[in-house]
């Protein structure tokens, strides 16, 4: 009698959701599977491992590797499109774009930060307008004779120039390339040549400095933040970043940084482990905590002032009941999908079919 719905689950093996999960070790999503073959433990690019250990479509579609939350890496270039632009992170946005005009196998071999190509593959050479042209002999020499600007090396930290100097100066500087951060900022002094910004390393939270060589800007992105262990807010008249007193603090006084104004969304130490707790204000003691172990990968994604969870992820596998998130199964045995109650199943685990509200064992 609860055979249909079994051989139904079985049809399906290896094709995904309606949600875009996919429940098994399909080599379409799955890389590595665990050894009982019953869940993945790296998964093909575009999909990460959610907590049930199955393959879930990253919420970037130009993502290569991501977390439940953000993207990690992007694809090397757009495969939606059809002219096949290159991609780059944006860390403002935290979204993989295109880079205007940079198509992939072109004469660009990297697209930079900021969506501009910052290296030509080799045979071409990059002009003071910032693109990549071919360094032919013939065509090299008579670009020389009528052009020499065009052909010189630009001066350290110089992104972009021309015969008389450096037009724009790169953003940051890198002691060393394989660094989780970079060193400083570089800024553009007033004589028009372009300096490490070493006063305010990127540690203290300053991500951009003015031509005197005095922090501008602090803690504007997620890095700087994991970098300088928690929020950092501009003192603008000292012209310096001050670490506010609570690391989980989105915005606090540079006078009295022990007065936060509001707290971070999620923790600075979330930009590396996707197993965190959203933050919240505890109503007692008035300090920014995770909301530990109410953890994202668990479907939390906001707690009150008590560390209670009091909203889940709405994806039809657990259930908001005691200020927590409470897988399916807690309800139903077997039960992967329920309804917003988990008094009914929608759908059940590998190895069981659907009857009567009930999964029982496929034979």
């Amino acid at each position: 009698m609860w055979a249909a719905p079994c051989l139904a689950l079985l049809l399906l093996v290896g094709a995904p959701s309606a949600l875009g999960q996919w429940t098994t070790c399909s080599p379409e999503v799955c890389e590595q599977c665990s050894a009982d073959q019953l869940k993945c433990e790296k998964c093909q690019p575009g999909y990460h491992v959610d907590a049930q250990g199955a393959c879930v479509r990253c919420r970037d579609p130009l993502a290569d590797t991501c977390t439940a939350t953000r993207t990690l890496t992007c694809q090397t270039f757009n495969s939606l499109a059809p002219n096949s632009e290159m991609l780059y992170l944006n860390h403002k946005t935290g979204m993989c774009t295109a880079c205007p005009g940079l198509i992939y196998q072109g004469p660009c071999k990297t697209c930079g930060p900021d969506g501009k190509c910052a290296k030509c593959n080799d045979g071409h050479y990059m002009n003071n307008q910032g693109l990549c042209k071919s360094a032919s002999w013939a065509g090299l020499a008579k670009i020389e004779v009528l052009h020499p600007q065009l052909t010189q090396e630009c001066p350290p930290l110089c992104r972009k120039c021309n015969a008389l100097g450096c037009i724009e100066c790169e953003d940051e500087y890198w002691e060393d390339e394989y660094a989780y951060f970079p060193t400083c900022a570089v800024y553009k002094d007033a004589a028009g040549r372009c300096q490490k910004c070493t006063a305010h390393a990127y540690d203290t939270g300053c991500t951009k400095c003015d031509e005197k060589g005095r922090c501008t800007e602090c803690g504007q992105d997620d890095a700087s933040r994991v970098a300088s262990d928690g929020a950092t807010v501009l003192d603008a008249k000292a012209g310096r970043c001050v670490k506010c007193t609570d690391p989980l603090c989105g915005k606090c006084d540079p006078q009295k940084p022990s007065k936060c104004a509001f707290c971070a969304k999620e923790p600075y130490w979330g930009y590396w482990d996707t197993d965190y707790g959203v933050v919240y204000r505890d109503s007692r003691t008035g300090k920014c905590e995770s909301c530990f172990p109410h953890t994202v990968e668990k479907g939390c994604l906001e707690c009150n002032g008590r560390g209670e969870c009091t909203r889940c992820l709405k994806d039809n596998m657990r259930v908001l009941r005691g200020g927590r998130c409470v897988p399916c199964s807690a309800f139903i045995d077997f039960c992967e999908y329920c309804g917003s109650e988990g008094k009914t199943c929608l759908s059940c685990t590998q190895g069981y079919g659907l009857e009567a509200s009930k999964c029982v064992p496929c034979p």
